[in-house]
């Protein structure tokens, strides 16, 4: 595999789901690390035949880190690194607003993961929105938008789905609305209705 491992700080954890059980039944079966360069390179060559989410990286992680459980179940396979198991192992660094800012886009897109989407709501005040959860994110933006605004939404959403620290507002007259207080709000309230504790 031509530069990876390069060994360098991982920027992405990327899990590998067999194309048999996928995601919907829970069978990770392999996990590789990477740095931002050898994102895309891991994806196609180390999870060749899996279904592939990215996450943020195990601290301490290295390029080239791999564990399969596929072959030897929740032990580490010949490319994985004892770093992963140090202690003093240093801290990989998060998604930084320069990263997220300067990166092309569509680099960023597959380094991350993230499925970048059309989607169909029309409305002048739509601009977009993310969904993200322990599989990666989805980033849904409205059609025939100027170019500008198309990138400047996708990175601030990609952004609010990587948890990037110090992401500055986006500007007017974009507005945010954050529904993952509702939704958990929504989620105990039925936990608590189906318990019999529901609140009148």
């Amino acid at each position: 595999m031509t530069g990876l491992p390069c060994r360098a700080p991982a920027s992405v954890r990327i899990e590998g789901y067999s194309a048999r059980d996928g995601v919907t039944h829970g069978s990770l079966d392999v996990i590789v690390h990477a740095c931002s360069e050898h994102a895309g390179q891991a994806r196609t060559e180390r999870l060749n035949g899996f279904t592939p989410y990215t996450t943020a990286p195990t601290a301490g992680a290295r390029c080239g880190d791999r564990l399969s459980f596929a072959d030897t179940p929740a032990t580490p396979d010949a490319h994985h690194d004892a770093d992963l198991m140090r202690v003093d192992a240093p801290q990989v660094t998060p998604l930084s607003v320069a990263h997220l800012m300067d990166t092309p886009l569509p680099q960023l897109v597959d380094e991350l993961g993230v499925t970048l989407t059309e989607s169909a709501i029309t409305d002048p005040g739509f601009t977009g929105y993310v969904y993200a959860d322990r599989h990666g994110a989805t980033v849904a933006l409205p059609p025939a938008r100027p170019e500008l605004e198309h990138d400047c939404v996708a990175r601030y959403l990609i952004g609010r789905a990587f948890n990037v620290a110090d992401l500055p507002p986006l500007p007017e007259p974009f507005q945010v609305t954050d529904m993952t207080d509702d939704f958990q709000r929504e989620q105990t309230a039925r936990r608590n209705d189906r318990e019999g504790r529901g609140s009148w």
